[in-house]
């Protein structure tokens, strides 16, 4: 079986969030430095597609999206439309192979500056978000999830997923391990016998939902490290370790309750 395909069902190998500058980031052959690791993969240029694992030779039937401003390659139409249902899990798939998308930001996130020769790299398993200086590398790190939904155009809730409305931030529950709020009591009821349908509803909109837990939902220990985590159709899902994301991968219906 392909090594790409494998990768999305294989417990993950990576090394923690880190940054570093931004010297030849294009060429696709970066070292990131590893705060917590001996050492950190060499990423290579994508050359197969995450979905079907065919080779990439820029035939007429390619295609490629943008996600999280990186640029990912697929061998046609139809696994554009599978890679939508989950790009961090096709994104992971990329990483077990070594494989890293091309980053296409043009601008800083956090200034608004355009990236110069002395930009930052900040790095999460395989993506790489570029800022204009250290020290909005430094506030990426905190929270490196936050950013990667600005430059996916990602924002959080602000109305019902049941009715629409405004929301009452004294109205919520929690679905999933996600923080909802609603326009009023009632709309809770709706939205738990059928959590997967509003939520892929609001991921269509755009919209993120929080998470409400500060433990692992795949082992239970207590989540210290901000670079562990998912987006996946509307939720944030966040981990105590890089094992527990695969885990997560290999079978998200397992973990969501």
């Amino acid at each position: 079986m392909n090594r790409i395909l494998l990768g999305l069902t294989a417990v993950l190998l990576a090394a923690p969030l880190a940054a570093q500058h931004d010297h030849g980031a294009q060429a696709g052959h970066q070292q990131p430095a590893a705060a917590k690791a001996a050492s950190a993969p060499t990423f290579l240029p994508q050359s197969s597609c995450p979905i079907s694992g065919e080779k990439l030779t820029g035939g007429p039937d390619e295609t490629e999206v943008v996600y999280e401003g990186q640029k990912i390659r697929l061998c046609c139409a139809k696994c554009e439309k599978k890679f939508a249902e989950f790009p961090d899990g096709y994104l992971y798939a990329m990483f077990q192979a070594g494989e890293k998308p091309q980053n296409v930001q043009t601008t800083c996130p956090v200034t608004g500056e355009d990236l110069g020769a002395d930009a930052v790299s900040v790095w999460a398993m395989n993506k790489e978000l570029r800022v204009c200086c250290k020290k909005c590398a430094a506030k990426v790190a905190k929270d490196p999830a936050s950013w990667f939904d600005e430059l996916e155009g990602r924002k959080p809730q602000t109305h019902c997923p049941v009715m629409g409305g405004e929301i009452d931030p004294e109205v919520f529950s929690v679905v999933q391990g996600q923080k909802v709020f609603y326009c009023c009591p009632g709309c809770d009821k709706k939205m738990k016998a059928d959590p997967g349908k509003f939520f892929a509803k609001a991921a269509a909109e755009g919209v993120v939902f929080e998470s409400a837990s500060k433990l692992c939902p795949v082992m239970g220990d207590p989540i210290e490290d901000p670079s562990w985590w998912v987006s996946y159709q509307g939720r944030r899902i966040h981990f105590c370790c890089k094992k527990c994301v695969g885990r997560f991968i290999k079978d998200p219906a397992k973990y969501l309750g």
